[in-house]
Formats: structure tokens, C-alpha cells, sequence
């Protein structure tokens, strides 16, 4: 194999077979895998000159006898061209140079192992603090659990019906919690467990890789006794197994929003302080889903969007979690508490506004209930769709978790957010559309509830508007870099959410950058990017001219 470096004047250049060019106006994208690589018009015919009979050499004279210029510098440009297009592997029999990277596996704990890093959990029994190997020699079943996990709440109601027989079996069923011990107890006991609860004061420890729900099966000796499992599906199946059930009771034709096998990853931080009182469960369009909430208030509320649909499942657990401060309480601070959209312990959404928030949370139940048609006219993407000066753009969602106070700093920069989780893109039209939720609710309990919008970014309302720009991050010497048509479809690719076959996307991305700008942004805080957000406006407006690459 050749290596780039040692491509000289008489190497025949031949493109891999498996590489697919895609034009783009004057410029080419090569597509290889997953990747794309955008070359401009020089390049684009340079390219396609790699056939894997001609020399550099051959190549550098047929230009120079076409286009009448100076064959030295032609020559040069040449290999210099085949070298880079070598390094990105992209040549028959160019291998690019190996990156120094080792990876190497960590080893999982087997049955027999001993786990370090129990004895950080620690509960009080009988007026006495003690640590989790206190209670070894009897078997243990240790929970991993969250008080921010919907699938570790979704557990609750069918572990209760396990610990009866578990303890005959002579196993301890505990649970095993970050963050506030008082907290995860009354969350735990308002599952309807009467069990022991092991907290640790911080996100991590040696449990925190299986994410929430995890099963850990320790023998009387401490060591484990069957290999760790995650997600409430294998959590309740090994509860079941050492139960002595073999049979699941999980009710038939039941669709829950919360996939049956599914977990939470371990939290970051403690999230939002909130004291949730009570989980609603709704049956909606075909779908069972709870939704947390922090008063009798907050779930009359949700009871009136959602109407006639609530019911009695705990099993739904919580898919999403709802604060809204009564208004007409003063606040015991002086400060009026904001209104929350909480998934896990990520804010995803803070508004003085409780219809922004109910509109919120429809939006992500649409994401997840409402099935999208790959084959029409517009693709979903994973941006942030905002408004700035009258121009509507498309921007890495960095913002969309919104950390306190950043709300008022996009008011002051003048962007205005969509709360839509996934925007689309009518790709023929050059349009960026915020659709309704298709969620079945009553639209009389989103009345317009103005907010001062010197406080708060402006919500961008469902609605088709002409797309200026779209952007992504791009590490770059300046905070905003203008892509060629080309380079945009190949940096942006990968944002459209939707499987697709990749070179016919860039097929289809192309002509809409023809239309619409690319641009790449890098940032070091939140603030430096809202000033790359507005940085970007203030030049697409001004028609900024990007630089076009070779």
C-alpha cells in the first residue's frame, strides 16, 4: 500500500470503487460510507480525471494544453491534490497514515467478581447508618434506580408484586440511588415499596455505566452472582427468574410510550429542585404515557389538555416531567418560579408562559407518537429552528436546553426559539416548517398567555417560514464560516434525522443550498454562541459571499 506522502508525478490515481460522486452545481461530493468530502470545481475535475490510467503527470498536460496555464504550477497542484484526496482514503492502494489510537476494552464484572465502590451507599436501619456490604450474607437483589428514571418508575408496580416472593427465596430486594436520600425515598415509597433505599451524594460510582434501571445479583459471600443487566425489561426479568416466575404479567396490547426494554443513562446532576407530588398517566392516540407533575394544580391542568383520557397504570411510568407554579400564590422568595418541561433531570423547556409549555410537551409527544413519511417532500433534522431580524435559520441545538438566565439573553440578542424538538425542511420549496402536534388535546386550554418579551426569548409559532440558512458545528479560527453549496450538503448530512441513502440526501441537499446559506459556527460558552447565531444573521443578511474551496 502507498502512503499519500510518497505520491509523486508518475502515480497513477484510481477512485475507489465503493466512493460515489454526487454534483452539486460546479462542485463534486465524494460519499464513501457514511462520509462525505465536498471538492470544488477544480477538484470536481480533477476527480473524475482519476480513472486509473493516467499518471499525474498525464493529467497535469492535458490541463495544461486546455486551459493555456503555467505547467509547472499545474503539476504541482496536481499531486498535491492526489495526496489530499489519499489522506482522506478516497485512492485504490493509498492507505492514509494510521491515527495512534488504542482502544481498549474495560473488562466487565463477572459472576464471582467483587464490585468496589459498594460501601459509598449507605441507608440508616434501626436509628443505625450502615453501608451496603452491612447486609451481606443474605442474597441481595440491588436496584440501581433513579427518582428522575420514567423507566425506573414504570418498575415500581410490578417489583412490589416480586418482593413477597423474592423474600421467601431468601433474597433482600434494595435499591441503589444518587443524590438526596430523602428524596429517593419517598419517590420509592410512593411506588408502593416498602424496601431499603442506599444513596450515594453524587452522580457516578460503580453502577453509574448501566445507566437506570440495572439489576446487580450479589450472593451471601458479597462477590456477584450472575452478570449485570440493564433496562426494565432485563431488570424485571431477572426478578422474576430468582422469584421463581417464568411467566411475564405485563398486560397484552398495551402501547406504551416508554419502551419496554428500555433505561435512562445515569444523570449528569441532581436536576431541577423540584418536589414532584403525583404521576398522570393518559391513554392517547393509541399510546399509554405518565407525566410527573409538582401540584393538584399542575395535574388539573394536564387533566383539562389531555380530556377523558387519563387512567390508572403505573406502569406507564413517567415519560416527561410538568411544573407550573400556581400564579395566583405569591412566591415565599420574592422571585416568581418559572414554569418547567422536564425529561430526566434535563430541563428541556423554561417559560413564564404556561401555555409554552403545554405547547412544549405536545411537541415531543408528537416527536415520539406521530409517524413521519421519509418519502415526502421534507426531511426532519436535528437543529434548532430560530428567528433573528425577520431571518429564520437553522442552528445546532445547543440552545434548546435552556440554562437559567439564557432565556433572557436570547431576548436581548433578539432570537427567537422554536420549541419543536426536530424541525423539517420542505427541501423543494426552501421552507422551514414548524407543524402543529398532531396530539389529540383540547386546544381551548392553550389560551394566549403573553409573557414580557424583554424577559424571555420569543416563541417561533407552528408555521411555514422561507429558510435563509442552516448551520452546524465547525471548528474554525472565526466563530461563523459560510459554506459553498457543496461543502453544506456534506457538513449537514448528518443532521437529517431520518435514515436515507446517503449519496441520494446529498442529492437532494443540494439544490436547497443552492437557495439556502451553510454555515459552520464554533463556540466556547453559550454566550459566544448566540453571538455566532447573530454573527450569522447579520451576514446572511448582508449577502456574505463564502470562500470557495478548490
Amino acid at each position: 500500500m502507498t502512503s499519500p506522502d510518497d505520491i509523486e508525478s508518475d502515480f497513477v490515481p484510481c477512485r475507489l470503487d465503493d466512493a460515489t460522486a454526487v454534483e452539486v452545481g460546479n462542485e463534486v461530493v465524494v460519499v464513501h460510507g457514511s462520509i462525505a468530502h465536498a471538492l470544488g470545481p477544480a477538484g470536481a475535475r480533477l476527480w473524475f480525471m482519476f480513472d486509473g490510467e493516467a499518471s499525474l503527470d498525464d493529467i497535469a498536460q492535458v490541463i495544461t494544453e486546455r486551459d493555456g496555464v503555467d505547467p509547472t504550477t499545474t503539476a504541482g497542484d496536481v499531486v498535491a491534490f492526489a495526496r489530499a484526496v489519499g489522506y482522506l482514503g478516497l485512492l485504490t492502494g493509498v492507505q492514509p497514515p494510521a491515527r495512534d489510537v488504542t482502544l481498549i476494552p474495560l473488562p466487565q464484572p463477572q459472576p464471582g467478581d467483587i464490585i468496589d465502590g459498594l460501601e459509598n451507599y449507605t441507608t440508616v436501619e434501626n436509628g443505625a447508618a450502615i453501608t451496603l456490604p452491612d447486609l451481606f450474607g443474605c442474597e441481595l437483589l440491588v436496584v440501581a434506580w433513579s427518582s428522575h428514571c420514567g423507566y425506573c418508575a414504570a418498575i415500581g408496580a410490578p417489583l412490589a408484586e416480586l418482593v413477597g416472593g423474592l423474600d421467601q427465596s431468601g433474597i433482600r430486594v434494595v435499591f441503589a440511588c444518587s443524590g438526596d436520600p430523602e428524596t429517593n425515598r419517598s419517590q420509592v415509597e410512593a411506588l408502593g415499596l416498602n424496601i431499603p433505599v442506599f444513596c450515594q451524594p453524587h452522580p457516578g460510582g460503580p453502577l453509574a455505566g448501566y445507566g437506570t434501571p440495572a439489576a446487580v445479583h450479589l450472593r451471601p459471600d458479597g462477590r456477584l452472582g450472575s452478570p449485570i443487566v440493564s433496562g426494565a425489561h432485563n431488570v424485571l426479568t431477572v426478578a422474576r427468574r430468582l422469584a421463581g416466575i417464568t411467566e411475564s404479567p405485563d398486560p397484552p396490547g398495551v402501547r406504551y410510550l416508554l419502551a419496554p426494554d428500555g433505561g435512562c443513562a445515569a444523570p449528569s446532576s441532581p436536576g431541577p429542585s423540584v418536589r414532584w407530588t403525583d404521576v398522570r398517566v393518559y391513554d392517547v392516540d393509541g399510546y399509554r404515557f405518565g407525566l410527573r407533575v409538582d401540584s393538584e394544580t399542575t395535574g388539573e391542568a394536564l387533566d383539562a389538555l389531555f380530556r377523558g383520557n387519563r387512567v390508572d397504570d403505573p406502569r406507564a411510568g413517567h415519560s416527561y416531567a410538568v411544573a407550573l407554579p400556581d400564579r395566583h400564590q405569591e412566591p415565599t422568595t420574592g422571585v416568581r418560579e418559572l414554569n418547567l418541561l422536564v425529561r430526566g433531570a434535563t430541563v428541556l423547556a423554561r417559560s413564564r408562559s404556561t401555555t409554552r409549555i403545554l405547547r412544549s410537551l405536545l411537541w415531543r409527544l408528537a416527536d415520539e407518537m406521530v409517524s413521519f413519511d421519509p418519502d415526502g417532500p421534507t426531511v426532519r433534522v436535528n437543529s434548532m429552528a430560530v428567528m433573528v431580524d425577520g431571518v429564520a435559520m437553522l442552528v445546532p441545538p445547543g440552545v434548546r436546553v435552556l440554562a437559567p438566565g439564557l432565556s433572557r439573553q436570547l431576548a436581548r440578542a433578539g432570537i427567537a426559539v422554536a420549541d419543536v424538538p426536530r424541525p423539517e425542511i420542505d427541501l423543494l420549496a426552501g421552507e422551514l416548517v414548524l407543524r402543529s402536534p398532531a396530539v389529540t388535546h383540547d386546544p381551548r386550554v392553550l389560551a394566549d398567555d403573553p409573557v414580557d418579551e424583554g424577559l424571555e426569548a420569543r416563541e417561533l409559532l407552528a408555521g411555514r417560514y422561507p429558510l435563509a440558512a442552516w448551520g452546524t458545528v465547525y471548528p474554525a479560527a472565526e466563530p461563523v464560516t459560510l459554506f459553498t453549496a457543496g461543502q453544506a450538503a456534506a457538513a449537514l448530512a448528518s443532521n437529517v434525522w431520518d435514515p436515507y441513502d446517503f449519496p441520494e440526501l446529498i442529492g437532494r441537499l443540494g439544490p436547497l443550498f443552492e437557495q439556502v446559506q451553510g454555515f459552520g459556527i464554533w463556540y466556547e460558552s453559550e454566550a459566544g454562541l448566540l453571538d455566532a447565531i447573530v454573527s450569522a444573521a447579520e451576514q446572511i443578511q448582508r449577502g456574505g459571499q463564502p470562500e470557495r474551496s478548490r
